[in-house]
């Protein structure tokens, strides 16, 4: 016999391998998909929504560097209703040594610096002097009268309160931040930080110098982005279990509907094995209803063999009987002593193997069983005195204290018996033994003769109607009707025959009834 190791992690059941193979492929597709949504967002949608917002924020960076100082903050604010601000940060006077690149200094600049509200620069911000207009022909829009040039000075003597970039963020945001400045490529640098748990962006604008200080004004828009919310994870969470418990709950009733006509044509199965016979219902596919119809077939085929043969049994014994009365008075009326005892042998072993018909067919008909109520400790101990009492080599071992009572039919299971202790007369060897004892809710009859025993390779044809082990039991006129009636007996009372080897040697058959209360 060869070992497949899949037998350990799969089971056997079909059911459970239904459920199981329904549940595989739901992972799988849902993986499948999920890998797919995944995929499709972020190689798909976050690029072309980046793309779009980058075209966005060149447009506004432009738009808002179009406007006057003067005007840039109150614009933002009243165009965004109230949601956008305009910050501000004076950068360190290293722009003096690179004033020639201002585009580069501002672009190597990032948010790791300090950043500030434009609460901090009044809203009017001053531009320089004209004077320096002519020095710095870049910078012509600060025009402002020289009255406003104290006001730029406190604000840039002053310290004010930094605003930290927070490492609590949102991870989506950052990811997404970091496509749009990939995208960027004019100097412009898209930032994001967080004030009272609010994710803010940061738009850099225009860099302005400013003479008074040879030092660098940064603005940059701020744009909250709180009304940008990951989706709700619970809701798929919730959606997803519902979805899986009710593909889980239709693999379950699939599977149900597939293996409940198999369970039951398993039973049914069970139950012909131990000689009874029971149809089923066809149910469930094709293939399934199908395989019911074909098997109450086989079980109308069987009780239609089976009553040819109780009938055949029946009658046969009967038709005997005559011809054998008729040779048992020749031989009374002849002289011939030598003549007379052989024939009367002969017909003795034909009377014996018409007994064994009767008994076959009288057990195997369970209509006529009685069953009742039955002291099986008391009854057992009767039994087994009437053999002794006959002079029988037997003697009964053990049996229970307390009262065990079967339901059973006390012919039939005298005639069980009495085949039993015949056959281990007959083919085994005396001492017989006999044990009861209550194994759960059953009682087991164990019979053990001491005789040669059968092989265990020959236990199961020793059980079969009309089999006989050896030639050797035809002198004895058995047909091989014994152990097969003894088997019917224990199945009609719905317990179990086994055989198995009594140390040192012969024959044990154990009988298992069930007990009731």
């Amino acid at each position: 016999m060869k070992f497949s190791p899949f037998k350990s992690f799969f089971p056997l059941s079909i059911r459970s391998q239904i459920i199981l193979m329904i549940l595989g492929t739901i992972i799988l597709v849902q993986s499948a998909a999920l890998y797919a949504g995944t995929y499709f967002k972020e190689k798909f949608l976050e690029d072309i929504v980046s793309k779009h917002l980058t075209t966005s924020i060149q447009i506004i960076r432009s738009a808002v560097a179009l406007l006057p100082p003067e005007e840039r903050a109150t614009f933002i604010r009243h165009s965004s209703r109230g949601k956008w601000s305009l910050w501000t940060r004076e950068l360190p006077q290293a722009f003096s040594n690179n004033r020639s690149q201002p585009h580069r200094l501002s672009k190597r600049n990032n948010l790791s610096n300090h950043f500030f509200s434009d609460d901090h620069l009044p809203s009017d911000r001053p531009q320089a002097p004209s004077i320096l207009q002519q020095l710095f022909p870049n910078l012509k829009e600060n025009t402002q009268p020289k009255t406003q040039r104290q006001a730029l000075l406190r604000f840039t003597e002053n310290e004010p309160t930094p605003l930290l970039f927070s490492p609590v963020m949102r991870q989506d945001l950052k990811k997404f931040i970091d496509k749009i400045n990939a995208n960027l490529d004019d100097g412009t640098r898209v930032g994001l930080s967080i004030r009272d748990n609010i994710p803010l962006m940061y738009l850099s604008l225009q860099p302005e110098y400013n003479p008074f200080k040879d030092t660098l004004i940064k603005e940059w828009l701020v744009i909250p982005l709180d009304d940008i919310e990951p989706v709700e994870g619970g809701i798929f969470l919730l959606a997803w279990v519902i979805m899986t418990g009710l593909l889980i709950l239709f693999a379950i009733y699939f599977s149900w509907r597939i293996t409940t006509p198999l369970m039951r044509l398993s039973q049914s199965a069970d139950q012909l094995a131990k000689g009874i016979h029971v149809k089923v219902v066809p149910a469930g596919p094709y293939e399934t209803k199908k395989l019911g119809e074909r098997f109450n077939a086989m079980l109308n085929s069987l009780e239609q063999a089976k009553t040819v043969q109780q009938t055949l049994l029946a009658g046969l014994p009967h038709d005997l009987k005559g011809p054998l009365a008729r040779m048992r008075l020749r031989l009374e009326m002849t002289d011939d002593e030598f003549l007379k005892q052989g024939m009367s042998n002969d017909v003795q072993e034909m009377q014996n193997i018409i007994e064994q018909f009767i008994s076959y067919v009288r057990g195997s008909d369970h209509t006529r069983y009685n069953f009742v109520p039955l002291d099986i400790n008391k009854w057992l101990d009767e039994r087994i005195n009437a053999w002794q009492q006959a002079g029988t080599d037997i003697s009964l071992k053990a049996l229970p204290k307390e009262t065990l009572h079967i339901s059973g039919d006390t012919l039939s299971l005298g005639r069980m018996i009495d085949n039993i202790i015949g056959n281990a007369l007959k083919h085994g060897k005396p001492p017989i033994d006999v044990y009861l004892y209550k194994k759960d809710k059953q009682v087991l009859l164990s019979i053990c003769d001491h005789g040669p025993g059968i092989p265990e390779d020959r236990r199961e044809e020793a059980l079969r109607a009309f089999s006989r082990l050896d030639s050797a039991r035809t002198k004895t006129g058995s047909v091989g009707l014994g152990l097969a009636l003894v088997e019917t007996i224990v199945h009609a009372h719905k317990g179990t025959l086994s055989l198995d080897s009594h140390k040192p040697c012969g024959l044990k058959i154990n009988i298992l009834l069930p007990l009731i209360a």
